[in-house]
C-alpha cells in the first residue's frame, strides 16, 4: 500500500503541473487574441510561437499523466 500512496502522490504532482500549464496556455491564448484584435502582429507572432511550445509541453505532461495513472491503477489492483 505504501507504493500505491507514493504513486498517487506522484500523480497529484503531475496533475498540478498539468493545471499550471493549462492555465498559462489559456492566459497566453487570450493575450494572443487581444494582440490580434489590436493588430500588434510582431508580438502576436512571438506569442503564437510560445503557445506552440506550451502546447507541446501540455501534451507531454498529459501523456505522462495518463501513463502514470495506468500504473497507479495497476498497483491498486495488485
Amino acid at each position: 500500500m505504501n507504493l500505491f500512496k507514493q504513486k498517487v502522490n506522484d500523480q497529484i504532482q503531475i496533475a498540478e503541473q498539468l493545471l499550471l500549464l493549462q492555465d498559462e496556455f489559456d492566459q497566453k491564448k487570450r493575450m494572443l487574441n487581444m494582440l490580434h484584435t489590436l493588430e500588434i502582429n510582431e508580438s502576436a507572432a512571438y506569442l503564437s510561437e510560445h503557445l506552440s511550445e506550451l502546447n507541446l509541453q501540455l501534451k507531454e505532461a498529459q501523456k505522462k499523466f495518463d501513463e502514470k495513472m495506468n500504473d497507479v491503477l495497476q498497483t491498486h489492483r495488485s
